[in-house]
């Protein structure tokens, strides 16, 4: 989608509603630097988030266990919870 005629990655898109900052939104009005998008959910860990990732990073997503890759594993960000792959 296009904003003003652009792209996000040439200036388009909705800027950030913290004065001074030209970076582009990701959610709430707000770009990643000033609060907006969703973080991990490792205690303690700041990055980027995805829901395909279980709402973790990269770093802290559910890993398979390697003797059997069809079972379901624990979730990184408290080792309780049971991530069906």
């Amino acid at each position: 989608a296009k904003s003003r005629g652009l792209c996000w990655s040439h200036g388009g898109g909705t800027k950030c509603s913290v004065a001074d900052c030209q970076k582009t939104t990701i959610s709430k009005g707000l770009c990643w630097t000033h609060g907006g998008g969703k973080r991990c959910a490792f205690v303690g860990c700041k990055r980027p988030a995805s829901q395909s990732k279980h709402n973790c990073c990269a770093k802290h997503q559910p890993k398979r266990p390697k003797s059997s890759p069809k079972l379901p594993s624990t979730c990184s960000s408290c080792d309780i919870c049971i991530v069906p792959i």
